[in-house]
């Protein structure tokens, strides 16, 4: 067992990465965890050092192709550039539409085109590495072909390379500029159990399988 006794920032862990060196990160609610399998080193914010941490409580690690990482925090979306050690914000500014839709991070997607998909508790977000900007996606009511919900629990790639989205509304696909939404309906037994959802999965076969946060388990085939 590894907790704080063996040095682990804080016991309550979010998510885990190893990264293409072998190091294995760790993200807790107090501080992004690297673990070297002797040791730790933790990572935390300053409020005095800019190039540090947005926020110390860690929500999910994604590796890009290049090797470095992306943190999503409860307050901002973090990059780790590894030869600097140090951290890049980006967080919301209400007066730059330009900015992440929200700063309370909850899943990062690199998918097959680099693009970079940042899901929040409003809005789901696509990074543009050039501008180093952020084009924002919300579900407007009224619109069926918008998000679902705009509180996204997962985004993921598919075989196909399509993009499916999970939020606490229902799930999405992304077409084009638009989103096929799929939703619980009650007169329909193969619809979604619940329009809570909580995670995605592909496996091998190219099914989809989708948990809820209420009603169990999906399988979109």
């Amino acid at each position: 067992h590894l907790s704080s006794p063996q040095g682990l920032s804080q016991s309550n862990v979010w998510d885990i990465l190893q990264d293409r060196y072998g190091f294995i990160w760790i993200a807790t609610e107090v501080g992004l965890n690297v673990y070297d399998g002797y040791s730790f080193n933790v990572y935390r914010n300053n409020p005095l050092d800019s190039t540090t941490l947005s926020n110390s409580n860690i929500r999910c690690i994604t590796q890009d192709s290049s090797g470095n990482l992306w943190v999503g925090t409860r307050f901002g979306l973090n990059f780790y550039n590894r030869r600097t050690d140090q951290f890049e914000r980006f967080v919301h500014a209400s007066d730059d539409p330009r900015s992440i839709s929200n700063n309370d991070i909850t899943c990062i997607w690199i998918d097959s085109k680099e693009n970079i998909w940042i899901g929040t508790a409003d809005g789901l977000n696509i990074f543009d590495k050039e501008s180093e900007t952020f084009k924002r996606f919300f579900h407007e009511p009224g619109n069926p072909n918008s998000l679902a919900n705009s509180n996204i629990s997962a985004v993921v790639e598919d075989s196909k390379k399509q993009i499916w989205v999970a939020t606490l509304g229902g799930l999405s696909k992304v077409n084009g500029k638009l989103f096929d939404n799929f939703l619980h309906d009650e007169r329909d037994a193969s619809s979604l159990s619940s329009n809570r959802l909580t995670s995605l999965f592909e496996d091998r076969d190219g099914s989809l399988w989708i948990g809820t946060f209420d009603n169990g388990l999906n399988k979109l085939n």
